[in-house]
């Protein structure tokens, strides 16, 4: 008897359509933007990528798997840290923004401290999304390689269940 994921169609749109949400959220201009919509976006990010790398994981039990398949969610994990990083490096910046008594105390003999630590979050923060659209261009055209091979390799019915379900990740 052979393996077998029933619901594998529905883990491969959820994974694809979570990951062109992330695509979709990547191309938000995020340099120059207000703290609040940087924290926004980042979260929206982070969340979409965690359900894509959840469901391309999903849609691999029970079944082997192309290597495409398999180094896709190396790939996926790969950005979701990324992703997070810069995530962390926002709520950092929003943190320096906010409060920051206990820094003053801390950093009592340098006052231009604090300013110069937002700065550098949010310098790095740009950075990093910077590296991630990077990647993320690049993998593009294996990603619409891997949908192509694991949508042919479904039966009709399971196509219909795909269809269905890419719609509303």
């Amino acid at each position: 008897m052979g393996m077998v994921n029933i619901n594998r169609p529905i883990h491969l749109a959820l994974r694809d359509g979570n990951y062109e949400k992330y695509l979709g959220l990547l191309r938000h201009p995020f340099e120059d933007r207000p703290l609040a919509f940087r924290k926004k976006v980042v979260g929206a990010l982070v969340e979409s990528l965690e359900r894509a790398h959840a469901a391309a994981a999903s849609a691999l039990c029970g079944v082997m798997g192309s290597q495409r398949e398999r180094d896709f969610i190396k790939f996926l994990r790969l950005i979701l840290d990324s992703s997070k990083t810069v995530k962390f490096l926002v709520e950092h910046e929003e943190l320096l923004e906010q409060d920051t008594s206990f820094l003053k105390r801390i950093l009592a003999g340098s006052p231009h401290a604090v300013t110069e630590a937002r700065a550098l979050r949010r310098g790095k923060a740009e950075e990093f999304l910077q590296g991630v659209r990077g990647m993320v261009k690049i993998g593009e055209k294996e990603f619409q390689k891997l949908k192509v091979e694991n949508f042919q390799a479904l039966s009709e019915d399971e196509m219909r269940r795909y269809r269905a379900m890419v719609a509303n990740p």
